[in-house]
């Protein structure tokens, strides 16, 4: 099953660690592609002990719920290091100019950055990029600044695998979304609550989901404009 999982995750040139990652592929993607591939790697070394407690094996119940729970906090948490990441990377590269007026509002009253704003806007006499005003730990894990947050430098998240919103709403929607299950668990939520949605299963379409959404949509736009932070 983890070799299966793999080869389908190779489809969106993500590869398992024991596996070099070819020179094409570095070129192919940015550095911070490269570095959520190995994020991906660091969440998935447990998913075949779930998948074999699932088909009977005599590992421990205890030690089966911690995998599969440390398992999607890992896969949830590379995803938002690489939106975050390219966010950051792409803003460096975005001026207030050109910014859809409304859409640059909407980010300074989300995230609060009303001061770095008009402190830029007051000592700059040219043009001045959107990181200028990004506050130092930016919070993409909510539906809403995800969607302002990328809709300022002109991506809008909720179509990035085409106009399907299966897997933005899989993703992002509902009680669950996987990162609201992230949430129920680092908050100490009941297993009774979402112990018995997380499964081998789970895991699997939460890895191929995310990778997806990552693969089909933001890779684009961060290879063009982040080609100089491209591992060659």
């Amino acid at each position: 099953m983890s070799k299966e999982l793999w080869k389908e995750l190779s489809g969106y040139d993500i590869f398992p660690f024991e596996e070099s990652i070819p020179d094409d592929v570095r070129f192919k993607h940015t550095k911070n592609y490269i570095d959520f591939n190995h994020n991906i790697c660091f969440a998935l070394p447990f998913y075949q002990d779930v998948v074999d407690y699932e088909m009977g094996s005599k590992k421990g119940h205890l030690k089966y719920m911690t995998e599969r729970e440390n398992t999607i906090l890992r896969l949830i948490t590379g995803l938002e290091v690489y939106l975050v990441d390219t966010f950051r990377m792409i803003s460096k590269s975005v001026t207030f100019e050109m910014i859809d007026r409304s859409k640059l509002v909407d980010f300074v009253k989300e995230f609060r950055s009303e001061k770095e704003y008009f402190h830029e806007l007051k000592k700059s006499s040219g043009a001045i990029t959107l990181d200028k005003i990004i506050p130092k730990r930016i919070d993409l894990q909510q539906k809403e600044k995800c969607k302002i947050a990328y809709l300022s430098i002109g991506v809008d998240v909720t179509s990035i695998t085409g106009n399907d919103l299966v897997i933005w709403n899989k993703i992002f929607n509902g009680k669950n979304g996987y990162m609201q299950m992230r949430h129920q668990i680092v908050h100490g939520g009941s297993l009774q609550t979402y112990g018995a949605k997380i499964n081998a299963d789970y895991i699997r379409d939460a890895a191929l989901d995310i990778v997806n959404f990552i693969y089909n949509g933001t890779i684009d736009l961060a290879s063009d404009v982040g080609r100089e932070h491209s591992i060659t």
